[in-house]
């Protein structure tokens, strides 16, 4: 009975250290408020341009963190740390953003279905992806749920 109980002891604090819901990866309020106003600003182009270069230069990278469990090259501590990084930067870039300009052009993902506000995104740049020429912005994911 004791190895049960230590069992799930040690169950329910690994997934409290790994939740993004629960210990001490939650989110604090101010980062679901942060959270609720990126969404809002879906199809608005990110005007900090030097946050969407670091996407574009990064995108290999941040597509690893959310591709499926089997792919990427990385093991799950590495995507899920990835995974919250990568969203923390994509939301306040969007939650700075003053007018919602959208963005004009073809567009090519950058990473897909990334989860803000518990519902899923895809993070797009205009094309051609180019450093200071390409717009960054959020859409709706294509991916089924």
């Amino acid at each position: 009975m004791r190895k049960l109980v230590a069992f799930v002891c040690i169950a329910v604090f690994a997934v409290a250290c790994t939740s993004r819901d629960v210990g001490p990866y939650a989110p604090t309020t101010e980062e679901k408020s942060l959270e609720q106003i990126a969404a809002t600003k879906s199809m608005c182009v990110i005007q900090n341009q030097a946050r969407c270069d670091h996407l574009i230069e990064n995108r290999s990278l941040f597509s690893r963190f959310f591709a499926p469990a089997t792919l990427g090259g990385l093991d799950e501590s590495e995507k899920f740390r990835g995974r919250r990084i990568t969203t923390k930067f994509v939301v306040e870039a969007l939650a700075a953003t003053n007018q919602c300009v959208p963005p004009s052009g073809p567009s090519v993902t950058i990473v897909k279905g990334m989860e803000i506000d518990k519902r899923r995104f895809d993070v797009k740049g205009t094309s051609p992806l180019l450093e200071q020429q390409s717009s960054c912005f959020i859409t709706p994911s294509s991916e089924e749920s």
